[in-house]
This record gives structure tokens, C-alpha cells and sequence, in this order.
């Protein structure tokens, strides 16, 4: 691991964003999915599993996009902790200016990969994808689960 610091402390490197990251997450699975769900009509999509597959894929779609930054700096401090989170995001801009033209100005070739690095940021359609797979399974078992007959009650020994 590139963080020598002891697992007691190391664990607690980029909670702030992890929260983040998390929050966004929880209102894209539990939230979000259902909101999408509801917008697509029977009449386009008959299947009630296939509806809850495509909501869960728009909102993860969406929470994988927004929550990528914030899970790349809580990542990013969880690996390197001396370094700010200013630091940190000053990285990925230097790693988006690879994308951008050397034409440009300097001060425009820093404007556009810091944009870059924000609003499309590399890797983003792999973490997407993971994000989508998960709300589809999950979103898909809670609905599986809906018309499973469970007992009401849990036998004791006694």
C-alpha cells in the first residue's frame, strides 16, 4: 500500500469525501432509481423488472458521474495523506492537460483541463458502469424479493 501509515489511523484519510461519494450514491440507489422508475410508462416498458433495470440504470448513470470526483480525492488522500485535497485535485488537472492541444494558450490550455478534469474525468465511464451494474442488481433483487413468500416469523428453539 503507498500509505505507511498504520491501518488505525490510515482508515480515516479521505473520510470527508468518501461521505460524499457515499451520499450520493445512497440517493442515486434508494432515491433516484425509484423517481426514474416511476417517469418510464407501462405502456413503453411493460415488464416491471426491465423498468426497474432502466431506472437504476439512469440514476446510476447519474450518481456514477457526480460521485467520480469525490471518489477520486477520497481515494486519492486514503493513498498519499501528505498531500491537501488541493493538491490532489490539482493532479487530475495536470493529468487532463495531456488531452488538450498544445496550440493553445497556456492560461486557456489550464482553463480547459481543469474542465476537463471536473465536468469529464478520466475513468469515469469505467466507475459508471460499475455503478449502473450494482443498482441494476440490487434495485433488481429488492423487486425479485417483493413477490417472495417469506415466513412473518422467525421459529425459536425455546
Amino acid at each position: 500500500h503507498m500509505n505507511p501509515e498504520p491501518i488505525t489511523s490510515r482508515w480515516m484519510r479521505g473520510t470527508a469525501w468518501r461521505m460524499v461519494r457515499e451520499v450520493i450514491f445512497g440517493i442515486g440507489l434508494n432515491q433516484m432509481s425509484d423517481y426514474w422508475e416511476e417517469r418510464i410508462p407501462a405502456t413503453m416498458v411493460e415488464s416491471e423488472a426491465l423498468r426497474t433495470a432502466a431506472g437504476s440504470m439512469i440514476a446510476g448513470v447519474i450518481a456514477g458521474y457526480l460521485s467520480h470526483i469525490p471518489h477520486n480525492l477520497s481515494t486519492l488522500k486514503l493513498m498519499t495523506p501528505s498531500k491537501t485535497y488541493w493538491q490532489h485535485l490539482q493532479a487530475l488537472v495536470a493529468q487532463s492537460e495531456s488531452r488538450i492541444p498544445t496550440s493553445l494558450a497556456p492560461s486557456t490550455r489550464k482553463a480547459v483541463a481543469t474542465g476537463a478534469a471536473i465536468l469529464f474525468p478520466r475513468a469515469v465511464v469505467i466507475r459508471t458502469a460499475q455503478i449502473v451494474g450494482s443498482f441494476i442488481i440490487l434495485n433488481g433483487t429488492i423487486n425479485g424479493l417483493k413477490y417472495a413468500e417469506l415466513p412473518t416469523s422467525i421459529p425459536t428453539a425455546f
